[in-house]
């Protein structure tokens, strides 16, 4: 797999539906091969990376964002640049409101650091019982997985260090000034719609500011999202968005 495949995106400023269109077909396109599973699974070129990490969601935060009123076109960039993609918006609710008509989006994705143990186990075949038990023999090389037990949301306090320390070495580079982040969560274990919101609450207590116009979290799985604007929003902020902030 080489840098070619990823022509379909880049430089290119689209619809963002289209955008999200031919991510997907780029992905199932990888799939289909003999090893499409493993690449995607293992990340194996900077392809596989790009999408997983960046494009895929990208487009999750186009999808929730997309709307009557609000239309969105995207050019993505692979590149060395300092963000990811430029959004460009258009439409009524753009006009009436504060929503920016320009700005920049940068992806990234929070995950537990034992998360390539835990592709590479099951890509070879074993089961996994938890991330936090994984652990590597220093002389077979060999994985090993053992169960954990948890306790109480333990869990869930985790991994909302793990979106912090993700945010913080974000907020700790230089962007445009309108740039919004937005962090996938690949979360160790399925999440109720309680514990999600219980390790949003985590997050915003911790961050008491922030260089992006917003920052877009959600979860592939189960599709939660939630938005944490920049300190002090402007009062006429619609309630569009207010709305689809948790």
């Amino acid at each position: 797999m080489n840098q070619n495949e990823l022509e379909l995106l880049h430089d290119k400023r689209m619809d963002g539906l289209l955008f999200c269109r031919k991510a997907y077909l780029l992905f199932n396109r990888i799939r289909r091969k003999p090893d499409g599973i493993k690449r995607l699974r293992m990340r194996q070129t900077v392809v596989e990376k790009k999408l997983i990490e960046e494009i895929l969601p990208i487009t999750r935060y186009i999808q929730f964002k997309y709307r009557a009123g609000r239309s969105i076109r995207i050019k993505w960039l692979n590149g060395n640049q300092n963000y990811d993609a430029v959004i460009h918006q258009a439409g009524t609710l753009v006009e009436v409101s504060d929503i920016p008509k320009e700005y920049y989006l940068e992806a990234t994705c929070a995950m537990h650091p034992k998360d390539y143990l835990s592709r590479e186990h099951i890509n070879n075949g074993n089961p996994v019982f938890g991330l936090e038990g994984l652990t590597r023999d220093k002389k077979s090389k060999t994985i090993i997985s053992t169960p954990v037990v948890r306790r109480g949301l333990d869990f869930v306090s985790n991994f909302a260090d793990i979106v912090i320390n993700r945010i913080d070495d974000k907020s700790s580079k230089r962007y445009p000034d309108n740039t919004i982040l937005v962090v996938e969560c690949n979360l160790d274990t399925l999440y109720t719609d309680d514990e999600w919101e219980e390790m949003i609450n985590l997050v915003k207590a911790k961050i008491k500011s922030h260089p992006f116009i917003e920052i877009f979290l959600c979860d592939c799985i189960l599709e939660h999202n939630a938005t944490i604007f920049r300190p002090n929003p402007p009062l006429n902020r619609t309630r569009a968005d207010n709305a689809h902030a948790g």
